[in-house]
């Protein structure tokens, strides 16, 4: 789901995977982390503490 169709009162299920840890590297986040898809946030890693 698209944060563009994500709508009051949806129910929707998060999946997380293992990633590849060369997207967890400076160039990965660079080439495909939040801040290049336009978001003014850093990644979050599932199950690291903020």
């Amino acid at each position: 789901m698209t944060t563009e169709a994500l709508r009051y009162g949806q129910r929707l299920t998060v999946i997380v995977a293992p990633a590849d840890p060369r997207w967890h590297t400076p160039g990965g986040i660079e080439l495909a982390g939040p801040r290049y898809f336009g978001y003014d946030m850093d990644p979050v890693r599932f199950g690291e503490e903020p």
